[in-house]
């Protein structure tokens, strides 16, 4: 009995098998030390809190400590680029 999924790609002509379009993983799991897991929990019930929206997961949190890093690190390339012309 065999155990499933996609038939193996043989010839590049083969239309069977092989990787789909956009089937890739969009998220990509981090792996936290136990005191960053604990404190990305603690930051998730207070957005949580604050907010009143019990939907909010830590990887939203997460996301926007990334996206609002970002932000303030483009700025500053930004600054830096003026300073010099």
């Amino acid at each position: 009995m065999s155990s499933g999924g996609s038939r193996p790609k043989r010839r590049p002509d083969d239309p069977r098998g092989g990787a789909r379009p956009g089937a890739g993983a969009l998220v990509r799991r981090l792996q936290l030390d136990k005191v960053a897991g604990q404190e990305l929990r603690i930051l998730t019930l207070a957005r949580r809190a604050l907010t009143g929206n019990q939907a909010i997961t830590p990887d939203d949190v997460a996301a926007d400590i990334i996206h609002a890093a970002w932000l303030e690190y483009d700025a500053g390339v930004e600054e830096a680029g003026e300073d010099a012309s």
